[in-house]
Parts: structure tokens; sequence; C-alpha cells
């Protein structure tokens, strides 16, 4: 049933039963002096579903370097932190992107929160 008011419909929510959502780039921080770096982040599941084992994939300037999968038990709304092989990179600006590929061994079904991104600056001496 779709309620209207002065012609404005009013819907309810639907959660998706799997949506791993990234949520914040832990480390590194936005600048360093070091360059060696262990990209880690914060991810929530906000679908329905018990999620058991989910995929990252690490981007870095815009080229692949890894994927992994996670492990472990959230329910809906728990958030859980997970890290990268540590990297070397190079001076001046890094692009780092960390994407969520499969939930359960099947598609995330919310692909609107599933990238996020950060500047990593690598400060040199003067």
């Amino acid at each position: 049933m779709n309620i209207y008011i002065d012609k404005i419909e009013i819907k309810g929510f639907v959660f998706t039963q799997r949506d791993i959502k990234a949520q914040a780039i832990i480390t590194p921080f936005l600048f360093g002096c070091s360059n060696l770096i262990t990209p880690s982040f914060q991810f929530i599941n906000a679908g329905k579903d018990t999620v058991t084992n989910t995929e990252f994939s690490l981007w870095i300037n815009s080229q692949f370097k890894e994927k992994k999968t996670w492990t472990g038990k959230l329910s809906r709304n728990q958030t859980g932190v997970f890290s990268f092989s540590p990297l070397s990179v190079s001076s001046g600006s890094t692009n780092l992107q960390i994407t969520v590929g499969g939930v359960n061994g099947n598609l995330d079904q919310n692909n609107l929160n599933d990238t996020i991104t950060n500047n990593y600056h690598l400060l040199s001496p003067s």
C-alpha cells in the first residue's frame, strides 16, 4: 500500500540481503613521511544476511594491486576492520581505492557504497 500526501509518494526502505559498505580508510593517514604503507579500512554489514566472507580489492593510482578475502561473522550493522599487505609508494600523492567484491560467495546487491578512496601524500624532508 502506498500513501500519498499532497502528491508526494512515501515508500518504505527495503534492506538488501547482501550489502557490505566500505565505510572509512583508517591507514594511511592523509600525510606521512614513510613510503611503506599498510592500507586498512573499516566496513559495515548494511544488509540483512549475516556475512561470513567478502572480497576486497586495492587499487593504487588506478592500478590493481591486491585482492583478499575477509572471513569472520558480521550481523547487520556490525563493523569490521581489514588490512591489505604492506606496500611501497612513490613520493608525492598516491591515490588509494578500495572496492567491495563478492559477499558470501555472491554479488553485493548495493554497489553504490562499495568504493572508498583516499589520497596519501608522502612528505619529503626539506
